[in-house]
């Protein structure tokens, strides 16, 4: 058994948003993380959801959407380094496919940069396609827009 079988998740709450920030910290670094304001903000709006996976009480995986009209938008999937590559991020990804579907969202896109090429790959592989280039997204680096139509949960 691996170490997802010992992770929880669940919608997280305002009173995580320091924790999920130092995540996202740790994930992203300085450049693109959000600090613990934007997550308590996001706790509280019907226009968003966000998922946290916990293991032993420590907040070790988030993932966030932003709903609008029939499409949603990924906001965020980060998963501490010492758990990546053993399937945290692709149940953590079906946690919040089953927000979205419960929602009737009928595509989901997201913007990633095409440096993270981690995270451009586990996109692919759970199904995303590259629709277009956003030049200077992130104003030092482009943005592959991707989307998933048609979706169904990986696991």
């Amino acid at each position: 058994m691996g170490a997802t079988t010992e992770i929880v998740f669940r919608k997280m709450i305002a009173d995580d948003a320091e924790e999920v920030a130092a995540l996202d910290l740790k994930s992203f670094g300085t450049r693109d993380a959000w600090d613990s304001d934007y997550f308590f903000y996001t706790a509280g709006v019907d226009q968003a959801e966000y998922i946290v996976g916990e293991s032993h009480g420590k907040i070790i995986a988030c993932a966030g959407v932003g709903f609008f009209e029939d499409a949603s938008e990924i906001e965020t999937i980060a998963v501490m380094p010492e758990y990546q590559r053993q399937g945290v991020g692709t149940k953590l990804f079906a946690e919040l496919l089953d927000t979205i579907t419960a929602r009737h969202a009928e595509m989901i896109f997201l913007e990633v940069r095409p440096s993270n090429t981690a995270a451009v790959n586990f996109y692919e592989k759970i199904g995303f396609k590259t629709v277009e280039i956003s030049k200077n997204f992130y104003g030092d680096e482009d943005a592959y827009i991707m989307m998933k139509e048609n979706f169904s949960n990986p696991e």
